[in-house]
């Protein structure tokens, strides 16, 4: 079975020890693309992606076991759109084939 591409936005919860260290390089380490520090119940972002459902599987559980992460929730992605920058919209899919 051939997969496409595979992504998830993680909802990051971090331990309140951790806002003295610097924990959001090691969530970058691991997301690699892009994460953002939010204000709300969570703490961080994360857009991750991955070649294969295994390999999406294998980065949100090593975000999950930081030691300063105190919980995640991660939403797979099945579909959507982006808009390029001529203006042009193109569509994702993420389920696989």
């Amino acid at each position: 079975m051939n997969e496409k591409k595979q992504m998830a936005y993680v909802l990051i919860n971090v331990k309140p020890e951790a806002f003295s260290t610097d924990y959001f390089s090691e969530i970058r380490k691991i997301v690699g693309e892009e994460a953002h520090r939010i204000y709300g119940v969570y703490d961080v972002i994360a857009k991750v992606e991955a070649g294969s459902r295994k390999g999406l599987k294998e980065k949100i559980q090593e975000i999950e076991g930081l030691d300063k992460v105190r919980s995640i929730m991660p939403m797979r992605v099945s579909e959507g759109w982006i808009r390029e920058d001529n203006g042009e919209i193109t569509e994702k899919n993420y389920k696989s084939q």
